[in-house]
């Protein structure tokens, strides 16, 4: 196993560098990527609920019915992180993943997404965070009889994904499902669990939570491609699924390698949506593989590419005169903000050679007459904004 995931990080390497070279590989965004440098402001984000909820699908008056029934209004919030830890870079390992540990236990997300999850990152993990945390890892194995070492120590693969779930705020709702990208050389897969927050007022809110780490290098974009066609049909399929009725808002994210013209090729769907984007591409957490920024990784030649290849996508159940009851409820982006910018004193390194992502989630109901809203408060600011 140790020799496959060498293998694969020397390809890494040798084909950035090679780009790097030929001044084929993107560095910098694109025109049409430039984002804000500012926060997002309360009544922007309160404006993304009416957004989110008219792109998702029709507008209903199912609202009211909830109403009529005597119910609260539910309430709650959400922290997600995502974050490609760089198990494959064996470097002070044990520090740095025992940092990250740490980091999980003092910030308390509610869900964790992580990409290059070796066999030492997940012991660690279990170490620290089993009293607190219910971490998922793939559950049906690609088949690989020569790799005897991942199979015997009960993990899919030399290197995989996990969602870790906070036992106090939110839990899983039935097994997890592994999808192996049929055409991967890479050992990639889409990891998801359908998962309830543990709130009362949040019940009906439940949430389909999605990772994946999709092919790397510009070498293999068709492939790559593929697999995020494959996430966005997924995706769709999850919010439409007659047996998932509470499942109100899908989330999927992880580092998807991508770059924008991808996304196009791919077919995703205009209502499944680029988190970054819609909280206004703030400039302060676009590129999360920042070799400018990060010296982790150092290329020979000194290039330092910039990109942004951790992402979120998130989709919303449609709403409709037949709307199940997560119809009535939206999980709404609130805020983003880049995690692990801080070198270890511990060892001279960052956590990873990859910035995670950390996103705030307000749950929202739509108004009477099926428009978006949230707490009161978010309603007046949005108001106040379109009246100025």
């Amino acid at each position: 196993m140790d020799d496959q995931m060498e293998e694969y990080r020397k390809r890494q390497r040798e084909q950035y560098q090679k780009r790097q070279q030929d001044g084929t590989e993107q560095t910098e965004a694109p025109a049409d990527e430039k984002g804000n440098s500012g926060q997002v402001s309360a009544a922007a984000a309160a404006d993304l609920v009416e957004a989110s909820v008219q792109d998702a699908g029709a507008a209903s008056s199912s609202a009211g019915a909830s109403a009529g029934t005597g119910a609260s209004p539910p309430s709650g919030s959400l922290k997600l992180v995502t974050w490609n830890v760089d198990g494959l870079d064996e470097g002070q390992i044990q520090l740095r993943h025992t940092a990250l540990a740490d980091w999980i236990k003092t910030h308390k997300p509610d869900i964790v997404y992580l990409q290059e999850v070796v066999y030492p990152t997940l012991r660690i993990l279990r170490k620290h965070l089993t009293s607190t945390y219910d971490i998922i890892i793939p559950t049906n194995p690609r088949p690989d009889p020569s790799d005897m070492e991942s199979l015997t120590r009960g993990i899919p693969c030399a290197y995989f994904c996990a969602v870790l779930l906070n036992k106090q705020s939110i839990q899983a709702c039935g097994a997890p499902d592994s999808k192996w990208y049929p055409q991967s050389c890479m050992m990639r897969h889409l990891l998801s669990i359908r998962a309830r927050p543990t709130a009362a007022s949040a019940k009906d809110a439940e949430l389909l939570l999605g990772t994946s780490h999709l092919e790397s290098t510009a070498e293999y974009k068709n492939e790559r491609v593929n697999q995020l066609s494959i996430v966005a049909t997924n995706m769709e399929g999850w919010l439409s699924d007659p047996d998932t009725p509470s499942v109100c808002t899908v989330i999927v994210g992880g580092d998807l390698n991508l770059r924008d013209p991808e996304v196009k090729a791919a077919g995703v769907p205009s209502h499944i949506r680029d988190v970054w984007e819609l909280l206004g591409k703030p400039d302060s957490c676009r590129y999360t593989w920042d070799m400018a920024a990060n010296d982790n990784l150092v290329m020979q030649g000194g290039g330092k590419p910039r990109c942004r290849f951790d992402r979120l996508f998130i989709g919303q159940r449609p709403q409709g005169s037949a709307s199940p009851p997560s119809g009535r409820y939206r999980w709404v982006p609130q805020s983003i903000e880049m995690v692990g910018t801080d070198r270890l004193s511990s060892c001279g390194r960052f956590i990873s050679d990859h910035f995670g992502l950390l996103v705030k989630l307000e749950l929202a109901v739509p108004t009477e007459g099926g428009e978006g809203g949230g707490s009161k408060g978010q309603k007046a600011k949005a108001k106040a904004k379109k009246g100025k």
